[in-house]
């Protein structure tokens, strides 16, 4: 594991202001001047996320120690792994306020024990640095990006951290990930590889992190290596911890268009795919910034317009950034306090109330009241104080074997669905038989089915089909979305077979010269069309496509070898090209004929012997009388 490299900093802040009467923390000086007092978080404001009420349900959770055991939760924080361009930790939002006794520290004392960064057992900062390219190999977690993403991401959980007095119990894993990689549209862009994420994601997992924010995007359909982001949320991942992803700013439905383009990983159904909003020149209601992306494939809209977080370059500065990208943490942060909450429930009253990181998800997913329309589609407007503000939060859970979430052509199984309502004792008979399932089908919701129990016939043909589970208990409408993929066989050079028929499409295990057969693929239907195949005889090139018509025109053997997409078949066919069974009967017979000739002939030459032999006896017995 590469190290971090750290920079000793220590900042001692002139003062400490109070937010508002009801916070019980602080914030940076520079952040209540530059950004709160001057009234640049207008998404914290009543019409939009309403800070404040949130703040005072935090800490009534604080307040009520028989419903909530926040104490036994301070050595297992909950844990959200940043993974974007690295942090500059230097900064002093990132900082804390206690002292080793839990009292906030007063004008003067040093900066205090609990920051908001996770930390080791010996206080060094837990870290990691996965860039891959070559030119920016590197042990720093530094943010060296143009416009200093990954501090500003981070910036964002930290400055909620800080304003509801969760320092001891939500802590931040930065990983960095992505490199700069200015281009012609965009002189801030970074660049995100896979192999790096998928490291990212590994060691998130391995330091207990439960929360993975990815401020990234990759638009399908541009290559292979982009539409490979999504794949990296696997089911087993997504047990294991809620994460959270950027729809991206490019303007594109992710369905519905010619021209639609999903984002991913943000458009995976194991991830949490947030859009972007700002507000109405009044100020009073949300509108959707017009660079989102947006359409079914995502979940949230979230804040991302003009959002105020910490400037990378300056230890106690702020800018503004906008996109999907600075709406996500907001979400991501969220679903740590949705984590925290229950923890702190099942630890209190030492019942199962904890929930899982799928449970979670459905909670966030479902924490909306208000919905807003954008190019024909209705997306609903993420509101953290349903989840925060009720202890009972209803939500549709889908399980179902996720083994069956992605299938190959050829191999499609019937996938079965059972969907409960969180809490799960509320689900009774009649809440059950009221559950409606539906297929998206350009565009449109199609009711296919209802009741608890449903079993989804998968489609023989190449797709994504979207199955919703919907279900309306006290007036309240939740429901779950969820995906299941049909895609083309992928090749390999382990498991791809060749296959041997005659020109009849019959197996045969005879090879004759002249004979004609069809080298193939196995399953080669199940391919994508694109799916580049080359044949060799006897190591010669012979022929492309999935199939190869192949005439021996002598005896021998022919070693028969495929390449497929660039890797050499593990699998080969050796021919033994000889005479048919037709043949050799012919010459069996001709053999026979000519056998039964020649004894014939030879007979027939005995018996003239033997009576030229008795004729010559009879002429000399003739002569000699």
């Amino acid at each position: 594991m590469a190290a971090c490299v750290l920079f000793v900093f220590c900042a001692v802040f002139a003062s400490f202001s109070v937010v508002d009467d009801v916070a019980l923390a602080v914030l940076p000086v520079s952040y209540t001047e530059n950004v709160s007092d001057a009234g640049l978080d207008w998404y914290y404001g009543e019409n939009f996320l309403n800070l404040n009420a949130l703040k005072e349900t935090v800490r009534g959770w604080m307040a009520d120690t028989a419903t909530y055991d926040f104490a036994s939760l301070e050595n297992n924080p909950i844990i959200v792994a940043v993974i974007d361009t690295g942090i500059n930790f230097a900064h002093e939002i990132f900082e804390g306020k206690y002292d080793a006794e839990g009292n906030i520290n007063d004008n003067g004392k040093e900066v205090g024990d609990y920051d908001v960064l996770l930390r080791d057992e010996d206080g060094d900062l837990v870290c990691l640095n996965t860039v891959k390219d070559k030119n920016h190999l590197s042990s720093s977690i530094m943010d060296d990006s143009p416009n200093g993403h990954g501090t500003h991401v981070a910036g964002s959980i930290a400055a909620l951290i800080h304003a509801l007095d969760l320092e001891k119990y939500i802590k931040i894993l930065p990983i960095k990930a992505g490199y700069p990689n200015p281009t012609l549209d965009d002189q801030n862009a970074s660049s995100f590889a896979p192999a790096s994420i998928d490291e990212a994601i590994d060691f998130a997992l391995s330091k207990g992190a439960k929360i993975i924010n990815m401020s990234f995007t990759a638009m399908s359909g541009k290559s292979e290596t982009e539409d490979n982001f999504g794949k990296l949320i696997t089911n087993d991942r997504a047990d294991m911890a809620v994460f959270v992803g950027a729809a991206g700013n490019k303007s594109k439905a992710s369905e519905g268009s010619l021209l639609a383009s999903k984002g991913y990983p943000a458009a995976s159904s194991n991830v949490i795919g947030v859009m972007n909003a700002g507000h109405n020149d009044a100020g009073t209601d949300y509108v959707m910034y017009s660079t989102t992306n947006y359409g079914d494939a995502y979940d949230l809209v979230a804040p991302g317009y003009t959002i105020y977080s910490a400037d990378a370059e300056d230890v106690n500065g702020y800018n503004s950034l906008n996109g999907t990208s600075m709406a996500t943490p907001l979400v991501s942060f969220s679903a740590a306090l949705a984590t925290l909450k229950y923890s702190a429930i099942a630890s209190a009253t030492s019942a199962d109330n904890a929930k899982t990181p799928r449970q979670i998800a459905e909670i966030i997913k479902s924490s909306y009241k208000k919905t807003v329309t954008y190019r024909n589609k209705t997306l609903k407007i993420f509101d953290w104080n349903v989840f925060a503000g009720k202890d009972t939060v209803y939500a549709l859970v889908v399980d179902f074997d996720r083994e069956l979430q992605s299938q190959t052509l050829g191999d499609v199984k019937r996938v079965e669905f059972s969907a409960s309502v969180l809490p799960t004792d509320l689900m009774d008979d009649e809440l059950s038989a009221s559950v409606k399932w539906y297929q998206r089908v350009n565009g449109d919701l199609v009711e296919i089915g209802s009741g608890a129990e449903f079993v989804f016939d998968t489609p023989s043909a190449i797709g994504e089909y979207e199955i919703v589970a919907s279900v309306v208990y006290n007036g309240n409408t939740v429901s779950a979305v969820l995906t299941i993929r049909v895609e083309y066989v992928a090749p390999s050079k382990e498991d791809t077979k060749i296959t041997v028929t005659d020109d009849a499409g019959e197996n045969t295990v005879e090879y004759v010269v002249g004979g004609k057969y069809v080298i193939s693929i196995a399953d080669y239907q199940n391919y994508n069309e694109t799916t580049t195949v080359i044949w060799y005889v006897n190591g010669e090139y012979a022929g492309s496509g999935f199939t190869l018509e192949f005439t021996p025109n002598a005896y021998g053997e022919y070693l028969i070898q495929a390449k497929v997409n660039g890797l050499v078949l593990n699998d080969s066919v050796t021919l033994n090209v000889g005479m048919s069974s037709a043949e050799r009967d012919r010459i069996d017979t001709y053999v026979s004929v000519g056998v039964a000739a020649g004894i014939i002939v030879a007979v027939g030459i005995i018996v003239l012997i033997g009576w030229l032999i008795s004729a010559k006896k009879k002429k000399s017995a003739k002569t000699a009388e």
